[in-house]
């Protein structure tokens, strides 16, 4: 097709993306000419359709990780509260830029998204203009050709009327017909073995955002119990945001994906395989979905304000308290707040994604949770090769090497406290590392715990499922110490004792699924 107005109309190609086990591959193009990125590296196709010759030839080679995965000491998550001191103004909630929160494996389709914005910019803006010169061009010479005299006195006038109305309407048709084949078809194809689990998350997302209130975390701020005279360690801001189902318009989709509203950044929409975050229009990042880690955390809350329906009241509290919790009696005018059960949600990366939302509904956003870690697991179910074994592998985001990470952190972060020169304190950003993995391990536990086999031993999964409650609460409990500005032994003496007694029940279970023991009765 040739152009008569706009003639330096970039037609973009079209776009497959293919998630299984082994991770997400994108085909740019279609036949003769298309560039596959994929685990296996860069890949350049040509063919000649209806001949059967074709040709295959690496670009590039695959990263040695996804981005994100590789720990580096200065690009950790802003999360864990320092040993130091507590922290004496609010602490914004806040991720890193979109530069910076990208995959790599995932630049070239982002590159070919802002093509995509970049062009469709231009082009919306150019409509604008062309439909008010096309609407002013019909309306004056419908005013001339709905009337009698003047089309018949200035004929040539009027011709002219009539020609500028007829090119205003063609090039108007023109731009939108160059708008719509800027829309990036999209096609995406998922293995069964990721699709059930994927879609699955999808409806527990659809269930989540039913609940009648889920706030973003903006601000949290810890406080002094005893001068605040308060039973509560943190204060928090916080704004009310809505999840849904939805599309957005970067990617073309049929199918309606859960989207996330983000008031401390850019919104997040969950496809398979990745998590588009967008910030603005132009500000946009492709995450790979296996660095992106989500842990739920039940809390108990004091709500000043109305009580959602669907939350739980598990308790009453003091506006003013004294440390045992009893009401301070020198203030005439103390009252009772109720306490709830509230459910937070953490995303987190180590290229510094932190976005945090407290649900009202604390049992939909366990749901929730469970079901994502069961779809990050499908992700991380590749063998260490194509070949069969028998023997239990994982892949680089796995319970085995999650293990591994946790060892070696534990032994840095105890080795800092406990010599002569630690004198019982940390560096703020060593302290996130190592709460960091502590998240790390506890989910890739629970994902692990839901592998298939799992069911036929009820004892040993039942013992682990205790063991990471007391793992979970314990990690809790000491992070509310270190809020208060100091270390307490008793809580690193319960933190340490809670690790044991996980890893004991870690290893038990992990023996029952490589020998296939007694199952549970």
């Amino acid at each position: 097709m040739s152009w008569r107005f706009r003639k330096t109309f970039k037609l973009l190609p079209g776009v497959k993306l293919n998630l299984t086990a082994r991770g997400l591959s994108a085909t740019l193009g279609t036949a003769p000419f298309s560039v596959n990125v994929g685990p296996r590296g860069v890949y350049r196709n040509i063919s000649i359709p209806g001949t059967g010759i074709w040709d295959r030839q690496r670009i590039g080679v695959p990263s040695s990780q996804p981005s994100g995965i590789q720990r580096e000491p200065d690009s950790l998550v802003p999360f864990a509260p320092s040993l130091i001191s507590p922290v004496s103004s609010d602490n914004e909630i806040r991720s890193a830029s979109t530069e910076l929160l990208g995959s790599e494996s995932m630049e070239q389709l982002r590159g070919l998204l802002t093509d995509t914005f970049n062009e469709r910019d231009v082009l919306t803006k150019e409509i604008a203009g062309a439909t008010h010169e096309a609407n002013s061009a019909t309306s004056r010479y419908q005013k001339w050709d709905r009337g009698f005299l003047m089309k018949r006195i200035f004929k040539q006038s009027f011709a002219a009327r009539k020609e500028a109305a007829d090119t205003a309407t063609a090039k108007l048709e023109e731009l939108q017909e160059q708008l719509h084949l800027t829309t990036l078809a999209t096609e995406i194809t998922v293995d069964r073995e990721q699709g059930e689990p994927y879609y699955r998350m999808r409806d527990d997302f659809a269930v989540l955002s039913e609940c009648q209130k889920i706030w973003n975390v903006v601000t949290e701020k810890a406080i002094d119990r005893i001068v605040e005279r308060s039973s509560s360690s943190k204060v928090i801001t916080r704004n009310p945001v809505s999840f849904s189902l939805d599309s957005c318009d970067l990617i073309q989709w049929e199918q309606k994906i859960p989207h996330l509203q983000n008031c401390t950044g850019g919104d997040m929409y969950i496809y398979p395989g990745f998590i588009l975050y967008r910030a603005s229009k132009q500000a946009f990042a492709l995450m790979d979905f296996r660095v992106v880690t989500l842990e739920f955390v039940p809390t108990h809350f004091t709500e000043a304000e109305t009580i959602p329906t669907d939350t739980q009241v598990i308790g009453q509290t003091w506006a003013l308290s004294n440390k045992d919790g009893s009401p301070d009696r020198r203030f005439r005018d103390n009252y009772q707040i109720p306490v709830v059960h509230y459910g937070f949600l953490l995303f987190k990366s180590r290229d510094g994604l932190d976005v945090r939302y407290m649900c009202s509904n604390a049992a939909l956003a366990e749901r929730f949770a469970k079901a994502w870690a069961a779809f990050r697991t499908s992700l991380s179910s590749q063998k260490a090769d194509d070949t069969e074994t028998t023997e239990p592998t994982y892949s680089s985001d796995g319970i085995g090497a999650a293990a591994k990470r946790f060892q070696t952190a534990f032994n840095e972060f105890a080795n800092r406290l406990l010599t002569p020169t630690g004198k019982g304190t940390i560096p703020k950003k060593d302290f996130m590392a190592y709460m960091a993995t502590v998240v790390e391990f506890i989910a890739a536990a629970k994902a692990y715990m839901e592998t298939p086999d799992a069911s036929q031993f009820r004892s040993a999964k039942a013992k682990l499922q205790r063991a990471i409650e007391t793992f979970e609460g314990a990690r809790i409990q000491f992070e509310n110490s270190v809020c208060d500005g100091r270390m307490n032994t008793v809580m690193f003496t319960a933190h340490t004792d809670a690790i044991s007694l996980f890893s004991n029940a870690l290893n038990q279970f992990s023996e029952a699924l490589a020998s296939g023991g007694t199952k549970g009765r």
